[in-house]
């Protein structure tokens, strides 16, 4: 018998209890903030308990306080932060969950594993693995523990079947030369930075 979807997300949870570390990588619509919910759920056995929840932009914050009153959570200490704001302060709480986790290992941003003081730790994304190799430092602190790939979510009616479309642009020989001119530049620049976009991006307003 197939697994369903939510049985699939609760074995998850409980593999991550386990140990209460780790990072969840999970095709984009499998059903992350669900696995989010059900371990908040889960921390929260102790209703003193606290959690913060770090998102990469004020629109996913919004949605995660709107996933919170949803489930009717409000009354717990739950918090909603933007990881710009949260690197420039120190926290503290039992559990930290840390969602589009391959963000953080840009070098800004991997200052949120200092600046936080957890006792367990959620990190959830769609794939982990950077160019610059940087998903090292989140193995470090939240190893992934579980994987659910595309091919597993379609095949198991998870998510809904989709086709790929590459969409060519046919270049002149002129513009060929200018755009492989034009790639090596950029490449060549971006290396000094190592790959960093936002130390290269302050660089540039300079």
């Amino acid at each position: 018998m197939v697994e369903t979807r939510d049985e699939r997300q609760e074995r998850i949870v409980e593999e991550w209890s386990k140990t209460y570390k780790g990072t969840l990588q999970a095709a984009t619509r499998f059903g992350k903030g669900h696995c989010i919910i059900k371990a908040v759920r889960r921390v929260l056995i102790n209703p003193d308990a606290k959690v913060i929840i770090v998102v990469p932009t004020t629109a996913l914050k919004n949605q995660f306080k709107a996933r919170i009153l949803f489930e009717q959570l409000t009354k717990y200490n739950i918090e909603v932060q933007v990881i710009n704001t949260t690197i420039k302060s120190y926290h503290e709480c039992d559990l930290l969950i840390i969602d589009e986790t391959h963000r953080v290992a840009a070098e800004t941003f991997s200052k949120i594993f200092s600046c936080i003081k957890y006792n367990k730790i959620l990190c959830v994304t769609a794939t982990l693995e950077r160019q610059d190799g940087k998903h090292e430092i989140i193995q470090k602190y939240a190893p992934v523990f579980h994987t659910v790939s595309l091919q597993e979510c379609v095949q198991n009616g998870w998510i809904a079947d989709f086709k790929i479309y590459n969409l060519s642009v046919e270049l002149t020989p002129v513009e060929k030369a200018e755009y492989d001119r034009l790639t090596k530049v950029h490449n060549s620049c971006f290396t000094v930075f190592q790959w960093n976009f936002d130390l290269a991006f302050r660089c540039m307003s300079t």
